[in-house]
């Protein structure tokens, strides 16, 4: 079977080697329960027609965002995509979450910064020693403070602020986030799978959402689309 990526203009490019690589399953595809994803599929002549026009819209908002110095989060809990995330955050120096979504981390996000607070203060404080006055139990109970706080809020402690965009892996395993982005009208650029409503999703990506390589392809070409336009300033 030969699979292709339809583009705007109807001309197929062979992709072969991106399907088996990226690990998108055609069976996932074809299996979809959610007709959603009907406007984003095309089955002909026994042929899988996988679309990249939402892709590369993503993919140009994402380098104005970066023209403009915007800030992005990227949201990615489940064990098949928690590292990807934090390696591609990490290699924009921007926030991310890479575990259990903390609710109110949009909607509440004044308390939220209060908590992190709280943890920059603790370290602070240990770092030059400040701990030394408390009893030993004290100090036991400090330090099951900061570990806490560090495993819930580790990868934002940089956001300062909103993010511009939120970038997430499974809208539908991340609902939490979906539903506290909409609410502070902050875009969203997902990587969806078959069984996800992207209805409400600005720049979804229809692939599978469950593979570590598709979940890389995908975070890859978000990283070099940050990265084209920053360095377009």
């Amino acid at each position: 079977m030969a699979y292709y990526v339809r583009s705007h203009s109807d001309h197929y490019t062979d992709v072969g080697s991106f399907v088996s690589t990226a690990g998108i399953d055609p069976k996932r595809v074809l299996d979809a329960v959610d007709v959603m994803m009907d406007q984003y599929r095309q089955i002909s002549g026994g042929h899988l027609h996988i679309t990249n026009e939402e892709l590369n819209k993503a993919k140009e908002f994402v380098a104005a965002l970066a023209k403009d110095g915007k800030i992005i989060l990227l949201v990615g809990g489940k064990k098949e995509a928690s590292q990807a995330v934090k390696n591609a955050a990490q290699t924009l120096n921007m926030p991310f979450v890479d575990g259990r979504w903390i609710g109110g981390t949009l909607t509440n996000f004044g308390n939220i910064r209060k908590r992190i607070e709280r943890y920059e203060s603790l370290i602070s404080d240990k770092g030059k020693g400040e701990l030394a006055k408390y009893t030993k139990r004290e100090r036991m109970l400090i330090d099951k403070e900061i570990a806490k706080l560090e495993k819930m809020f580790l990868g934002i402690v940089s956001m300062k602020k909103l993010p511009d965009m939120v970038i997430i892996i499974d809208p539908r395993y991340e609902k939490t986030a979906v539903a506290e982005a909409l609410h502070s009208k902050i875009p969203i650029v997902a990587l969806a799978g078959s069984d996800c409503d992207i209805s409400e999703i600005k720049y979804p990506f229809v692939a599978n959402d469950a593979a570590r390589a598709s979940i890389s392809f995908f975070l890859n070409e978000i990283v070099k689309a940050y990265k084209d336009g920053k360095g377009a300033i």
